[in-house]
């Protein structure tokens, strides 16, 4: 007679005689090596085997199991460490193989990661081919690893960006569509540009309303390719179209836009009151400030101290020195660029601060191609620049604010 088995097991075999070392399944009569005598035999092969060829007896008889523990089940002493303890059940034999597998990409718990991956995605602005990172599929692994990327490589990014993607899309466009429907009056804001990377022209469309709290609030609505020449016809027409699609072309109280004259008389064509942007028009005043003769000609010189450095890993490192040897802060030097003057604002004011260092690299250097000192009438110049742009440019950080509003440009605006 044999012994008792120990494992739920056994209810799927039964011993052969004549080979202690082997098993034969009672529901497809195969025969399941256990890999030993004894307490050297094992179950392992007996539970893949049951695992693989016969997952709903496997189900069947869990159910079964878990029927008679709750039926044999006693009541326990109404302690709270008791009542703990009662509540803990031993994980199911099916648990235990399943463990170690991987969601199906339509299992309900798979989608969902699915769907924070395609939002990570967008919030970050990352690559789709992040995917395919070792780095990214360890954290997953360690976090999840139940969790799988969807079936291929080749094929996730697919999956991603064409089935999960839209469909989070789909959910934050609706969303929004139904905060913005309670709004009473929408402002858009909006811009168009041409993406030096791919010369591909974008506009952005931003909406923004009071809410029932009288909250502010922003939402992008449209970042899209503009395709065709930047024709006041061309854009007045994306707007208008734009506005219907969003059901909002009976609500718009006002379009801020830049001071570019295609926008500006696609603007006072349309339906829409139109307004030129505080910060656009300020950038065009200072620019036009910075015209001096005088001013320009420095300012050129400066850039070009800048630009030695900044293409000279030599350069930088000997600047590194003498700045350390001055005890100076060891800032590098900032480039500007030309459509953004208060990039014009901080490089100048890093020069100015490292004045002394720039002085020094340069002397003892003389034989530097197109590098020459600065006249002190230069560098008087450029404090001049700084004690000119300084206000401007705390002016433009605060009303850059997302929060800013109209009664913060007022001051900065009315005539002394």
């Amino acid at each position: 007679m044999t012994s008792r088995k120990r494992s739920r097991i056994w209810a799927f075999y039964d011993e052969i005689v004549e080979d202690k070392a082997k098993v034969k399944c009672t529901l497809c009569n195969s025969l399941i090596s256990r890999s030993g005598f004894g307490r050297k035999a094992s179950t392992t092969a007996m539970l893949n085997d049951v695992k693989i060829k016969h997952t709903e007896e496997l189900k069947n008889l869990e159910k079964e199991t878990l029927r008679k523990l709750s039926q044999n089940r006693e009541p326990v002493a109404s302690t709270s460490s008791s009542q703990s303890n009662a509540m803990k059940i031993q994980q199911t034999l099916f648990e235990s193989f399943t463990s170690t597998t991987k969601w199906d990409t339509t299992d309900t718990r798979a989608k969902e990661i699915h769907k924070v991956v395609a939002e990570m995605i967008a919030l970050d602005n990352q690559p789709i081919s992040m995917l395919e990172n070792n780095g990214f599929q360890r954290l997953m692994n360690i976090l999840k690893p139940k969790y799988q990327i969807p079936f291929t490589l080749m094929y996730s990014r697919k999956y991603i960006s064409e089935v999960v993607i839209p469909e989070v899309y789909t959910k934050v466009k609706n969303a929004v569509r139904a905060e913005i429907a309670k709004a009473k009056a929408i402002s858009i804001t909006t811009d168009i540009w041409t993406c030096t990377n791919n010369l591909l022209g974008l506009l952005s469309y931003t909406a923004h309303w009071l809410d029932e709290e009288f909250g502010l609030q922003h939402r992008v609505l449209q970042m899209s390719h503009f395709r065709g020449p930047h024709t006041a016809d061309n854009i007045r027409s994306v707007l208008s179209d734009l506005s219907v699609n969003w059901d909002i072309d009976t609500r718009i109280h006002l379009v801020l836009r830049d001071n570019g004259p295609n926008v500006v008389k696609a603007i006072n064509d349309s339906q829409y009151v139109g307004k030129g942007c505080y910060i656009h028009t300020l950038q065009l005043a200072v620019k036009a400030s910075l015209k001096e003769p005088n001013v320009i000609d420095v300012i050129a010189s400066a850039r070009k101290i800048v630009g030695h450095f900044n293409q000279s890993a030599t350069a930088q490192e000997k600047l590194t020195q003498i700045q350390k040897e001055l005890k100076l802060p060891e800032h590098k030097l900032v480039q500007d660029v030309t459509t953004r003057w208060n990039s014009t604002f901080y490089m100048i004011n890093r020069l100015i601060e490292q004045k002394r260092a720039i002085s020094l690299y340069i002397t003892d250097n003389p034989s530097t191609a197109n590098l020459q000192q600065l006249t002190e009438r230069q560098w008087e110049i450029l404090r001049e620049c700084i004690t000119l742009l300084k206000p401007f440019e705390e002016v433009t950080k605060i009303t850059c604010s997302t929060l800013a509003s109209i009664f913060e440009e007022i001051p900065h605006s009315m005539p002394y």
